[in-house]
């Protein structure tokens, strides 16, 4: 199981999360996206997708994983 994460879009199917813990490429994961609107508030959508891959990396000075993610078709 994968605590929450911060994921941006990355070009038209992919995401780029950050996280405390590593994920293993081929795994599917749901993202669970949150967006404002003004109208109608808060809408979610559940997305899933895989890892393509994922890499340690030093951020504020500590240490992340960078999680490469492709939405599952």
């Amino acid at each position: 199981m994968h605590p929450d994460v911060i994921a941006e879009p990355y070009g038209a199917d992919e995401w780029i999360a950050m996280g405390r813990e590593a994920a293993v490429p081929g795994e599917t994961l749901i993202l669970d996206i949150v967006m404002l609107d003004t109208s109608e508030g808060e809408l979610r959508h559940r997305l899933p997708v895989w890892v393509i891959d994922s890499c340690p990396i030093i951020r504020d000075g500590d240490m992340r994983h960078r999680i490469r993610l492709h939405a599952c078709g």
